[in-house]
């Protein structure tokens, strides 16, 4: 029974840090990805406003 539960304790563990783990890699190339865009999105605003 408490290997059973160790076991269980166990895989909830890694799950949750596993998750927590992808997480943080999906926060940061949203981070990075909205970063991009933004400096696209300027750069062409500006582009446009400078050529325009």
């Amino acid at each position: 029974m408490v290997f059973y539960l160790a076991c269980a304790f166990f895989f909830v563990a890694v799950g949750l840090s596993t998750g927590a783990v992808w997480l943080l890699c999906g926060a940061a190339w949203a981070m990075l990805a909205g970063a991009a865009w933004a400096a696209l999105c300027a750069t062409v605003l500006f582009r446009g406003g400078v050529n325009g």
